[in-house]
Parts: structure tokens; C-alpha cells; sequence
């Protein structure tokens, strides 16, 4: 039985050995999979931060353009508005 197993280029191993290989590559399966769940984890946080910095750059954008006007106005209204 062995020899056939060496002419196809197998070797034989105890149960042992089998078994720790076994425990050893799910280990590995394991760990790949932590991985992959851990940076998919770190992408959806780096897209949330990507959001949420794009908004206060839209909102940055809205106070820098919008305050001059808002101060006229205050201004404008301080003064005396539309007096008639």
C-alpha cells in the first residue's frame, strides 16, 4: 500500500501529523478570514470618514460663502432696514 502511494507521488504520515496539519491550515482559514473581515471593517470606516469630512467641507464652503451676506444683512437691519 505504501509503495502505490509513493508511485503516485504521495507520502504516508501518521495520524498525528495529519491531524496537526489539519489544525494548522484551519488556524490559517481562520486568521485570513479575521483579516478579511477586519479590513472590510477598516474600508466601510474610511468611507464613513471620507462622508463625513466631504460634509464639512460643504458646510465650510456654505459659511464662507453665505457669512458676508448674513453680516450685510444683520448690518442693514442695525442701521435701520427699509425706513420709510
Amino acid at each position: 500500500m505504501e509503495e502505490a502511494i509513493h508511485q503516485l507521488g504521495g507520502k504516508v504520515v501518521s495520524l498525528e501529523l495529519y491531524t496537526a496539519d489539519q489544525l494548522r491550515v484551519s488556524s490559517r482559514l481562520r486568521d485570513l478570514e479575521t483579516g478579511i473581515r477586519d479590513s472590510k471593517t477598516a474600508e466601510t470606516a474610511a468611507e464613513n470618514r471620507a462622508d463625513d469630512q466631504r460634509t464639512r467641507n460643504r458646510w465650510t464652503v456654505i459659511a464662507l460663502v453665505g457669512g458676508p451676506f448674513i453680516s450685510a444683512i444683520v448690518v442693514f437691519l442695525i442701521q435701520g432696514g427699509f425706513r420709510v
